[in-house]
């Protein structure tokens, strides 16, 4: 029998259930649910947050046209049916995940030591906070060292202007989700939860007023696909995540390139109905006369967002030829017999329609499989990628997802980071976002990934206090590991009696005695050396402290509509005296120090921005610096500095733009 498996994609659904007439039946719906995985929950706390939650939301309704609590219901049983969690704590704080929001500008205003006190519980009240997205008023009233930051710099007007912004708020809130997630990852799951129903509803937007949702709904789904579709991932909820990325790619693509890939996947379901029996025909018949029994065929196809993105955004359709792939369980648990097995099935198709054999393990999560991959042609000129495993393996692999949750969960639980560290890499996230916008949430996955859940190295103080580092660290985030004063201080490393510079690579298991210089100075070469969370939060406060930090996201926010830009024909053909920005793209031959030479002949205080490349393995640098120009003479001595800077082989002029600020 062929298992047709996820060929019938259903983007979104009516909420054609009963919630939202009688609140007694919709509680005791959660109750039933509830009670068969804990049946000793508090089911009075529960409804007590439930009552809350229904009062402060009396008034509104959703996009469906039902009343709005029966969405903090849908999360909280989401959060059971879907994720696994049934502690009284968070789903009394999905019912109340939007309260504090909802309720910002009422006169029944919600906020987090009433959740509180009027729960009972401290941790609740914390919890629907951390769920809260940061507004303009608790921009103001929880981050006052921005908001002081920024008044050093900008007039009272053009601070409120940013305080107002919306990107600047999403931006916090973002610190603020990065900031939850180590600190206690079921919160994490609550906002999952919560967005998984808003994308499934999503479609209710486009029933009343598709263009003037059409744009914020992109927006919307695109958050989705970069911010939530990840944090899935990392959780291990591998098809909440696949189901958020369909959603978010329906939402956010042309519709008419989706209409195209559907109609793409439906024509080879036709196919697999069609033709695939000719395939079972045959595997079924390698195997009539042998010793291997119960051989089942399982048929799965690739998702529209992955066809979408193996296909150079579906331009070229020709470059993924293959849309569907064929499991083949064999009920041996010898590699021998795999191979043998696999031999039956070679005889029966004829060699000559048998290519892309390959051979060994698989590895998915913490499971690793043996498996023999090939592609079998027919002579009507249908082909079909197979791969061969045992039925114990494939059995696995079929409910990989259904693995509890929660365990999978807690061997990825965060541990070991004190509040201090944490606080500190959380201000590190805050100069990343507000340094690059949205683009820096790359940066930060990337962070996380290292000091979260990458495999780590072991080096050694020489008093034997054991390190643990992400791969790649340098001396100089062993020194921060360490101390913030050692790191602050680090003047050179000796490992093996040999001396390095802030730059060496540890690879683990190293003794390392660092030594320090009462004289030393951090220089900002050291931020492209660092990747350890303790060295990013201690060298940026420090960096901060020295009013180092230059935020190019918020002054861009308020620049943006006043800077003109001069076309590429146009440039340094006019009057550009009274002064001009410039984009600059330098390379060279890579060594120690460079970057830090290029810095003293443009003048570090003219540099508005840098983005710099290294390449290991070719000891090439390039390197893109914005600058601020006096005048056209202070730009030709500064490339004629330039080039005068040993290794340095071209500067080329890429952009440059007048100051034309009213």
């Amino acid at each position: 029998m062929i298992l047709k498996k996820d060929l019938d994609v259903k983007l979104m659904y009516d909420e054609e259930d009963s919630f939202g007439i009688s609140l007694n039946n919709d509680f005791e719906f959660f109750r039933n649910l509830l009670e068969k995985y804990n049946p000793e929950a508090n089911f009075k706390f529960l409804k007590k947050a439930f009552a809350i939650c229904a009062f402060y939301h009396k008034n509104d309704y959703r996009k469906s046209g039902k009343k709005y609590y029966t969405h903090p219901l849908w999360v909280a049983i989401i959060l059971i049916k879907e994720f696994q969690i049934y502690d009284e704590i968070y789903l009394a704080a999905a019912f109340l995940h939007d309260t504090i929001e909802d309720t910002a500008n009422k006169r029944d205003r919600l906020v987090k030591e009433a959740i509180s006190e009027k729960m009972g519980n401290d941790y609740l009240g914390v919890i629907v906070d951390a769920l809260t997205k940061i507004s303009h008023e608790r921009l103001i009233i929880e981050n006052e060292g921005f908001r002081n930051q920024l008044i050093q710099r900008y007039t009272n007007e053009k601070v409120d202007e940013l305080l107002k912004n919306k990107q600047i708020q999403k931006c916090f809130t973002h610190r603020k989700l990065f900031q939850t997630f180590v600190k206690d990852q079921n919160i994490i799951v609550i906002k999952l939860a919560d967005r998984l129903h808003n994308m499934r509803t999503l479609h209710y937007k486009e029933l009343g007023d598709e263009y003037k949702y059409r744009d914020r709904m992109r927006e919307y789904a695109e958050e989705t696909l970069e911010f939530y579709v990840r944090f899935a991932n990392r959780l291990g909820f591998s098809s909440i995540a696949g189901e958020l990325q369909n959603l978010s790619f329906y939402f956010s693509s042309n519709k008419e390139v989706y209409s195209q890939i559907r109609e793409l996947i439906e024509s080879k379901e036709k196919f697999i109905l069609d033709r695939i029996g000719i395939f079972e025909k045959d595997i079924r018949e390698a195997f009539a006369d042998s010793e291997f029994k119960g051989i089942s065929t399982t048929i799965f196809h690739r998702k529209e967002y992955e066809i979408y993105s193996l296909t150079n955004q579906f331009q070229n359709p020709d470059a993924l030829p293959d849309f569907v792939h064929c499991i083949v369980s064999i009920p041996v648990s010898d590699y021998k017999d795999l191979r043998k097995a696999t031999s039956k099935i070679i005889q029966q198709f004829g060699h000559s329609n048998i290519s892309n054999y390959q051979e060994g393990k698989q590895i998915l999560g913490e499971f690793e499989f043996n498996t023999i991959q090939i592609k079998l042609k027919k002579n009507s000129g249908d082909s079909l990628d197979v791969t061969i495993m045992s039925t114990n393996d494939s059995d696995i692999l079929d409910n990989i997802t259904e693995v509890p949750i929660k365990e999978k969960r807690l061997k990825k639980k965060v541990s070991g980071i004190s509040d201090e560290h944490l606080e500190l890499w959380s201000d590190w996230m805050e100069y990343v976002i507000l340094e690059k916008g949205e683009k820096a949430i790359k940066d930060i996955w990337n962070s996380l990934d290292k000091n979260l859940f990458d495999d780590k190295i072991v080096c050694f103080s020489i008093d034997k206090q054991e390190i643990q580092l992400p791969q790649g660290a340098t001396v100089l985030d062993f020194a921060f590991a360490i101390s913030k004063d050692i790191g602050l201080s680090f003047s050179k490393a000796r490992i093996s009696e040999q001396v390095f510079d802030f730059d060496y690579k540890l690879y683990g298991n190293e003794t390392i005695q660092i030594l320090t210089s009462k004289i030393q100075q951090p220089i900002p070469e050291w931020q492209y050396f660092i990747s350890d969370y303790r060295a990013l939060g201690y060298f940026y406060n420090y960096l901060k402290s020295k009013n180092l930090l230059n935020n190019d996201f918020a002054n861009e926010l308020l620049t943006q509509n006043h800077i003109q830009h001069i076309s590429a024909e146009n440039k340094l053909s006019m009057n550009l005296e009274k002064g001009f920005f410039a984009k600059l793209m330098i390379k060279g031959n890579d060594r120690k120090h460079l970057l830090n030479d290029i810095t003293n002949a443009i003048g570090d205080s003219e540099i508005r921005k840098s983005t710099i490349q290294r390449s290991d393995l070719s000891s090439e640098f390039e390197g893109i610096f914005e600058v601020n120009f006096r005048n056209l003479v202070t730009f030709n001595k500064v490339v004629l500095k330039l080039l005068d800077v040993r290794n340095v082989k071209s500067t080329e002029l890429i952009d440059i733009w007048s100051k034309n600020i009213s």
